[in-house]
């Protein structure tokens, strides 16, 4: 009973999340902030994830961890301003799109 509890729940915050972007019709905003650190980590695989770490716009958070493709990585810069584009959800949960170095 666990098991298909945890199964059914997991597959119900997936649904969520999916059509919280998917049915989300909402007009985005690009929103700016300073990258505060990059990151490089390597998986088990050996296939290396890009992380940019800004400045937080949303209350009562000093920070966000972005993934971002190779090229987006190598052209921000610490210190210096991304902006982010921003979609407020279906349901309200709000969610990243595109990420422009500055």
């Amino acid at each position: 009973i666990a098991y298909t509890s945890s199964g059914c729940a997991l597959m119900i915050v997936a649904l969520v999340l999916l059509l919280n972007g998917g049915m989300d019709k909402s007009p985005s905003t690009f929103i700016t902030a300073p990258v505060i650190r990059k990151t490089v980590a390597t998986d088990r695989y050996g296939e290396q994830q890009y992380h940019l770490i800004v400045s937080s716009w949303r209350p009562g958070r000093s920070s966000e961890e972005l993934s971002v493709g190779r090229g987006v990585f190598q052209r921000a810069a610490v210190g210096r301003n991304v902006a982010v584009e921003v979609h407020r959800g279906y349901f309200g949960y709000p969610w990243s799109g595109n990420i422009l170095p500055q």
